[in-house]
């Protein structure tokens, strides 16, 4: 039995979404990030602050490796 996702859940794997979705050039994997990414979206009722939080997470955590 799978446990059911959690908003916590949703929100990094749609962290994770948008960084395939923005750092590739294959059509196919951008496709499906974006039919991904709108499923999480509306699966779990997420709004635009939610969405924003997820983008400057991404932003510090891809920052974070500029400093090593």
């Amino acid at each position: 039995m799978q446990k059911k996702e959690t908003k916590k859940d949703a929100l990094i794997n749609l962290t994770l979404l948008f960084f395939m979705k923005n750092n590739t050039k294959d059509e196919k994997l951008i496709d499906l990030a974006a039919h991904l990414i709108g499923e999480i979206i509306a699966d779990h009722k997420l709004s635009d602050n939610d969405i924003l939080k997820v983008y400057r997470k991404l932003n510090q955590f891809i920052k974070s490796f500029d400093d090593e």
